[in-house]
């Protein structure tokens, strides 16, 4: 007798992770991609991949903001910058962690603020918020830290 797979998740201790599709980037589908885990509610840890402005899609930034936005209860998101995988590595056995990434401080520090700003920018120009008076709420969005993906071979 067959049974389907199980994917055991703790929302303590695990990560939903969610890479960047090379062709249209987050497209449309990111917006709706909670709706198909029925689970949302559970997610506290989300990670996805920092897009560079030089590849981003015009339409990415308000679709990941939709996508972060789709998880009610996230404590916290994390901006996946780089890999510690060779580039010739096409398939990984093992488990994918995250960990703090090897560039300087100032460097990171640098990246977030230029990722936050591009959410109030691409975001709260659609929201009509970048004349906004001081009684508006700021966009929410829940803490970004940078990490890169490393791959555990076991």
């Amino acid at each position: 007798m067959s049974h389907e797979p199980t994917i055991y998740f703790n929302r303590d201790i695990d990560t939903l992770y969610i890479p960047r599709p090379s062709f249209m980037g987050y497209d449309d589908s990111s917006r709706s991609f909670a709706d198909s885990i029925g689970d949302a509610d559970y997610i506290v840890h989300l990670a996805i991949d920092y897009v560079p402005p030089s590849i981003k899609r015009p339409w990415e930034t308000y679709n990941k903001y939709v996508l972060i936005q789709s998880f009610p209860f996230l404590k916290e998101v994390f901006l996946v910058t780089e890999s510690t995988a060779s580039s010739d590595d096409c398939c990984h056995i093992g488990e994918l962690d995250l960990a703090d990434p090897s560039r300087n401080t100032l460097s990171l520090n640098r990246l977030l603020e230029d990722v936050k700003t591009s959410f109030y920018y691409e975001v709260g120009g659609q929201f009509g918020m970048l004349d906004r008076d001081a009684s508006m709420e700021p966009l929410h969005l829940p803490p970004l830290i940078v990490k890169s993906k490393i791959w555990t071979h076991k």
